[in-house]
Parts: structure tokens; sequence; C-alpha cells
């Protein structure tokens, strides 16, 4: 096989990879508005930017650090107003294991048990919720 026949086949291998990759680019931005965040804001940074942007604060992809870690109520305790997922020892063998999603207001600190420990023992942010359509669906 000649050298001008071998890089005609190698040019047309790379012709139709390129409509390959072209179609399912096409497709993707065809669809963009079909998917939910934080997928398609990854989808469009990648078609965009040809990468990821960072994100160390995990926000823009709605990824959290592997460092989330319980914080006692006696190192800290989370805003009024703050979401947050909070854990009742004393609920364990509940389905929710003691853990349950709360909106913090000035009575956080306050509720305790009837022996007069605290209600709540640790606490940790809560992630963001996912983004809601105008129906109320994801």
């Amino acid at each position: 096989m000649s050298e001008e026949t071998m890089l005609h086949q190698k040019i047309k291998s790379l012709e139709r990879s390129l409509e390959f990759y072209k179609s399912r680019v096409q497709l993707l931005e065809a669809n963009q508005s079909k998917m939910r965040d934080p997928e398609r804001v990854l989808v469009c940074d990648i078609l965009a930017n040809g990468q990821l942007l960072p994100d160390p604060d995990g926000k823009r992809y709605n990824t959290r650090p592997n460092d989330a870690k319980w914080i006692s109520v006696e190192d800290g305790l989370p805003k009024t107003g703050q979401i947050v997922i909070a854990f009742e020892p004393h609920c364990l063998n509940n389905p929710d294991m003691g853990m349950t999603l709360v909106v913090v207001d000035d009575t956080f600190h306050e509720v305790k048990r009837h022996d007069g420990k605290p209600w709540v023992t640790h606490w940790m942010p809560a992630i963001t919720p996912p983004k809601q359509s105008s129906e109320g669906e994801e």
C-alpha cells in the first residue's frame, strides 16, 4: 500500500471520528435545557471551555468536600435560618437513624430532653437542595 493511500485512509478515519463526536456534541447542545443542575452546568462548561472550571467550594457543580464533619453543639451552634442536619442520639432506633433536616430557629440550642441533656448533640451544614422548575418538579 502506498503512502498516499495510507494517508487517504487515515484522513477518512479521522473524518468519521470527527462526525461521530460532532453528532454527540450537537445532541448534548440540543438537549441541555432538559438537563438538571448540576449536570447541565457541567455539560455547558465542558462544551464551552473544553474542561470543567475550578470549583474549590463545591458550589458550581453541587459537590461537597469530603471533609464534612459533625460539629458538637458544645463547639459551636449554627446560625438562625441555616439549614442543617441535626443528630439526636436518643433517636438512633428510628428509621432516620437520629438525623433530621432542620431549619435553625432561636430555640435550636434550648431544647432539652427530659433528663436535661440537649436534644441535639451534633450538627452539620446541609447541602443545597436541587433547583425546582416553576411546576415544582425537578
